[in-house]
């Protein structure tokens, strides 16, 4: 597995069930990591890619990439105390 601030790549043992047949290259989550990869696939609210590469728009995380198909799982965030404001990863 391999991080990249609140995303992480999860690498598959093979091609996931129904992801066949989708095109997408290109992708944005949370707003600011952009996914390049072989295919992008959705399937169940689940994101895959192949061989993807995990670019953190802001620049703050260095680039990550990973071999063959993996999930990319969005870490969920705890509360936030009331005098901290939660910011943009």
């Amino acid at each position: 597995m391999q991080r990249q601030g609140d995303l992480a790549l999860v690498p598959m043992k093979s091609r996931p069930a129904g992801t066949k047949g989708q095109t997408r290259r290109t992708a944005v989550l949370e707003e600011s990591h952009r996914i390049d990869a072989r295919q992008i696939a959705i399937v169940d609210g689940r994101v895959y890619a192949k061989s993807p590469t995990l670019t953190h728009l802001p620049g703050t995380h260095p680039v990550v990439q990973a071999d063959g198909w993996c999930r990319i799982i969005v870490g969920q965030r705890a509360k936030a105390w009331d005098f901290a404001a939660p910011t943009v990863d």
